[in-house]
């Protein structure tokens, strides 16, 4: 598979149900890289079972999430208006 340039577009077509999978999914990397930040910044973390994503600081963590948070949000809202 060729490698994307970043910031390239593309289309896809995928059902309602599988963007539902596919932002699920995100929600969960953006909390990773949310609870990160978080535990980079503060030293603790509330879930024994956390795994640190690997990052250079919380800035960096916190920027990754928001990316993810972003997609979601082109995807909801192209869900909302293809109804």
């Amino acid at each position: 598979m060729e490698k994307q340039r970043t910031g390239e577009r593309v289309e896809i077509a995928v059902s309602v149900d599988d963007a539902g999978w596919a932002m699920d999914a995100m929600r969960e990397r953006a909390d990773a890289y949310e609870r990160t930040a978080e535990y980079l910044e503060d030293g603790d973390s509330d879930d024994a079972a956390f795994e640190i994503e690997e990052v250079s600081d919380a800035a960096e963590a916190r920027g990754i999430a928001k990316s993810y948070r972003d997609v979601i949000k082109r995807i909801e809202v192209k869900l909302a208006t293809a109804k």
